[in-house]
């Protein structure tokens, strides 16, 4: 209530006001105090997209799904979004997150679309391997099931996370330097090799566990 009354004292746009409500009542109790919070730094006059553009900055966006999620979900960041969690990198276009569990998988999906996210209509290299590529306001989430395009989860990948990051209902795992390296080698962008450059600049990086996890590759 005390969300509405300022969204009715704030917003003087009847086709908006409605869009807001609307997305207050997507989050959790929770998340709407801290919705309150935010409100007034939040770009009121614009579309529901620029809400959301606001709470995609960094893992601001991982805090919003973890709020809006209804059971426990895990899932591992690759790629840029660990270089993010490790302060490795300020923030990132595409958010790389593979899953171990269709279960986990799916329900992520379903969350990003009921937030608003698309469908994109770039085509998946490998139609075989479980994967969707969505956007929400000004991020890209590429989402995978055990296996990325050329790299795929193992157990050894898994021992060796670095970080676990909990936001409510959402476990993130924050896969080791090394295993970073190899998915950005994989990916041979010249933006991924600048990436590597600077890993093995400021990490003490590991040749023999990225060789080993190349082999099981």
């Amino acid at each position: 209530k005390n969300v509405i009354s300022v969204v009715n004292s704030k917003c003087k746009n009847a086709k908006f006001h409605g869009r807001l409500i609307e997305y207050c009542w997507l989050l959790s109790i929770k998340h709407i105090q801290n919705f309150k919070e935010e409100l007034n730094h939040c770009p009121i006059r614009g579309s529901l997209d620029d809400i959301k553009e606001h709470y995609i900055d960094g893992k601001s966006i991982f805090e919003l799904i973890g709020k809006t999620l209804k059971e426990k979900t895990e899932c591992y960041v690759v790629g840029g979004t660990a270089m993010m969690f490790l302060g490795l990198k300020e923030t990132t276009k595409d958010i790389d997150i593979v899953f171990k569990t269709k279960k986990d998988y799916e329900k992520f999906r379903d969350v990003l679309v009921r937030l608003g996210a698309k469908e994109s209509e770039i085509a998946v290299i490998n139609p075989e391997k479980v994967s969707s590529i969505l956007s929400l306001g000004n991020a890209r989430f590429d989402l995978f099931l055990q296996n990325l395009i050329h790299f795929k989860l193992t157990e050894t990948i898994i021992s060796r996370v670095r970080e676990v990051h909990e936001f409510d209902n959402l476990t993130v795992n924050v896969v080791s330097a090394e295993d970073i390296i190899l998915f950005k080698s994989m990916a041979d962008r010249e933006a991924d090799r600048v990436d590597v450059a600077e890993l093995v600049k400021k990490i003490n990086v590991s040749w023999d566990i990225l060789l080993e996890e190349a082999e099981e590759q």
